[in-house]
Formats: structure tokens, C-alpha cells, sequence
């Protein structure tokens, strides 16, 4: 905060009647802790340069069929299993739209089931299956 009130008046966002709270100051490496607090507040140093969050267990698939398709949940996951060769714990929640699909599938074997139903029809129907952007 630019001002002394301004700290006070957060710090007193943190807790209400008999609560209590924390406040933590993000400072850039260059910037000084404000005058107006104690100086010997325990200060914690972040990493200079954050890793990278781990990839999700769970990729979205793009399927380019839908409602007005007479696509159901149902022929979604009999597809998947079926010619994608998943299991029952490596389909997800699927999504059925008015002119397109959602399926969360498990990351690991999303490559593998993208080769197994490149090409293949879906209810009858070509289209495109593939990973959400």
C-alpha cells in the first residue's frame, strides 16, 4: 500500500472482530520494505525464477460432432473405449454441445487414443477429434 491508512485499513481486511489474520507483503527484489513498518519483520525470499506448475492428469478432447449431430455422452464413451482402448478410470467428464464435444481424458494415454481414432468414424460420422487449445 502507498500510505500508512492504506496498510491499516487491508491489514484490517485480514481479520474481523475476535478473528485473527496474516498479511504478507509481495515486494519486488528491488524494493524496500515501506517506512512505516517494523523493520525487524521477518522477511521470506521467494525463488528468482519459479518452476513450472506439473502438466494436469487430465487433457480436454475436441470432438467436432455435437447435439444437432444426435451425438450422445453415451456413443462418446463407447467410441473412446472402444477404438481408443480406454478404461473406464481413463474417461472423464464429457461434455456435449449443440454442434460440438468435450471429453477429459487421462494425459498419459492421450497420444496413444489421438493415433487409435485418427480417421475413424464416430456414430457413422467423420470429424475431427483432438486436443483442446
Amino acid at each position: 500500500p502507498a500510505n500508512q491508512e492504506a496498510y491499516t485499513h487491508r491489514n484490517g481486511r485480514t481479520a474481523r472482530w475476535d478473528a485473527t489474520g496474516s498479511v504478507y507483503l509481495i515486494l519486488h527484489p528491488e524494493e524496500q520494505l515501506p517506512p512505516y513498518i517494523p523493520q525487524d519483520t521477518p522477511v521470506h525470499t521467494l525463488p528468482a525464477t519459479p518452476g513450472r506448475p506439473p502438466r494436469p492428469r487430465w487433457a480436454t478432447l475436441y470432438i467436432g460432432r455435437g447435439k444437432k449431430d444426435k451425438l450422445s455422452k453415451g456413443d462418446i464413451c463407447g467410441f473412446l473405449c472402444r477404438v481408443g482402448k480406454l478404461g473406464r478410470d481413463d474417461l472423464g467428464r464429457i461434455d456435449v454441445r449443440e454442434r460440438y464435444s468435450f471429453a477429459a481424458v487421462r494425459r498419459t494415454h492421450l497420444s496413444r487414443l489421438l493415433t487409435l481414432v485418427r480417421g475413424e468414424k464416430i456414430k457413422g460420422m467423420r470429424t475431427i477429434i483432438e486436443e483442446a487449445r
